[in-house]
């Protein structure tokens, strides 16, 4: 049953650009959640990017992850013409 209601179920469906920042040692979300979502969105013809963070939590709290992120971020949003 609660396979049913698993986002996974419904990546087939997605049509949007995706851009995951995933931490290695994430305890609230695991981390191959985010591969996985990555990997079947780019199976589908979908777009993404999945920067990866060794060493780092869901917060991506560490100072070189922060600013990467921020970097990662900002230059998606340009792209997708969003700023």
């Amino acid at each position: 049953m609660m396979h049913l209601r698993s986002g996974r179920t419904q990546y087939c469906q997605c049509s949007n650009a995706g851009l995951a920042l995933d931490g290695d040692v994430d305890q609230r979300v695991p981390p191959s959640q985010g591969r996985d979502y990555y990997h079947v969105l780019k199976a589908w013809g979908g777009e993404g990017e999945m920067p990866w963070f060794p060493e780092n939590n869901y917060a991506l709290d560490k100072v070189e992850a922060e600013r990467v992120s921020w970097e990662v971020q900002w230059e998606w949003f340009e792209r997708k013409e969003v700023i």
